[in-house]
């Protein structure tokens, strides 16, 4: 039963670092395509499909990684569109939940009054 337990501990410890990498993978990906607007519009909305669960599950351990992404993808593509709106609701609403979350969420915010349209 220990030997179970441990397992199970190394497997969520082992999706945990590779959700953590995806999200940094992305992040880079997101970078590398910053001038090109038309490409981020079409992966946007991957990527919001991949945060949403992060905020909607409260993955703490993901968040700062996920709030990166989200204020990069705000920033480069230089607005808010339909489909990060919900996204930053979300996000709001994780906040209302856990205050000391705020200070990963500055980043996203300051782009979001930067650039929201």
């Amino acid at each position: 039963e220990e030997e179970s337990a441990v397992g199970f501990a190394e497997t969520a410890q082992n999706k945990e670092a590779a959700a953590l990498q995806l999200l940094s993978t992305v992040t880079t990906l997101v970078a590398s395509v910053a001038d090109h607007k038309g490409l981020l519009r079409q992966i946007e909305p991957l990527c919001v499909a991949m945060l949403s669960p992060v905020f909607e599950h409260s993955m703490y351990h993901l968040f700062e990684a996920a709030f990166e992404l989200t204020g990069d993808l705000v920033q480069y593509t230089q607005s808010v569109s339909e489909h990060m709106w919900p996204l930053y609701q979300t996000m709001l609403s994780v906040i209302d939940d856990d205050p000391e979350q705020v200070e990963h969420l500055c980043h996203v915010v300051e782009n979001v009054v930067i650039h929201g349209k």
